[in-house]
């Protein structure tokens, strides 16, 4: 009877190919401390080591199964990497007060106004296709119906009868 392999969260350092098509259409993840990882834009680049070199498209927070299914496969290592690319800080909504902001940071929290997290995402852990929609929407220049749900108000005024 053969093993399951066992299931390995990402380490920081490790990078992962996200193939978004059959035509192979790719980005790349760095991991940074789990969950969150720094996705690079993939096009027009002869290899990782060239994607790695551009800014980071955005920071996101993934669930674990982009990694250990094999739906994102490591494709090298790159733990100099890390201490450069800073995640940016976060926001979290009350979903009872929705007037009361706290900003997320390095695993911090602090309260916050609503002029402070307007330019920032909203804390979250995104599945691995909504994370591949959101690449191919950057490529294509369109705007995310999954980043969009998660604005200011956005979560709380779908509660609203």
């Amino acid at each position: 009877m053969s093993q399951r392999p066992k299931r390995v969260r990402p380490q920081a350092g490790e990078v992962f190919k996200i193939s978004l098509d059959d035509d192979g259409l790719t980005a790349y993840a760095v991991a940074l401390k789990s969950p969150k990882f720094a996705v690079f834009d993939g096009r027009d680049v002869s290899d990782v080591e060239e994607a790695l070199k551009r800014h980071p498209m955005f920071y996101v927070s993934v669930m674990d199964r982009a990694v250990v299914s094999g739906r994102w496969p490591v494709v090298r290592m790159n733990p100099d990497a890390v201490p450069a690319l800073k995640a940016p800080p976060t926001f979290i909504q009350d979903p009872i007060n929705p007037e009361k902001f706290q900003i997320y940071e390095g695993g911090v929290m602090r309260p916050a106004t609503r002029t402070e997290c307007e330019p920032l995402e909203r804390t979250a852990v995104w599945d691995p296709e909504h994370v591949e929609d959101r690449i191919r929407d950057a490529y294509a220049g369109l705007e995310n119906r999954w980043l969009r749900s998660l604005q200011i108000d956005a979560v709380w005024l779908k509660r609203q009868p």
